[in-house]
């Protein structure tokens, strides 16, 4: 029984020292699964202030790609109205053109009017003169 009772003993303590080794065990893996549920949750954290972030970021960009197209919009108006502008001047400039041409030909007829006018002068002097003749 002595045999017995020590080999009972030694087993007893090696089972003893197996599960002591067992629980430190344990109480690792607990700890490391509470590490690691702990970093799990900050990168929640995280991941989910990132999304936030993001949403704004797109947010933003929409409201960025909007002025673009408004002010791509409003550049086409701002091309067309020049264009009507440039039609409409290039309009006026033919019509000041055709307004230079007819006071040219005005001033042509003038010159005419005045040289004919001048020609019937002398022509009513002379003939002053020659009625000036018959009364004397």
């Amino acid at each position: 029984f002595a045999v017995v009772a020590d080999e009972v003993r030694k087993l007893a303590e090696r089972t003893q020292k197996s599960l002591i080794e067992i629980d430190a065990t344990i109480n690792i893996v607990v700890q490391s699964i509470m590490d690691a549920n702990t970093d799990i949750t900050t990168n929640a954290q995280e991941v989910h202030a990132l999304a936030s972030i993001s949403m704004e970021l797109q947010e933003g960009m929409n409201n960025v790609a909007n002025i673009i197209h408004k002010t791509i919009d409003t550049s086409h108006h701002t091309v067309n109205d020049f264009i009507d502008t440039a039609s409409k001047i290039k309009t006026i400039v033919e019509e000041i053109e055709k307004i230079n041409a007819i006071s040219h030909e005005n001033v042509q007829s003038i010159n005419h009017v005045s040289q004919a006018s001048e020609h019937l002068h002398v022509m009513t002097e002379n003939l002053n003169n020659e009625l000036g003749k018959f009364k004397s």
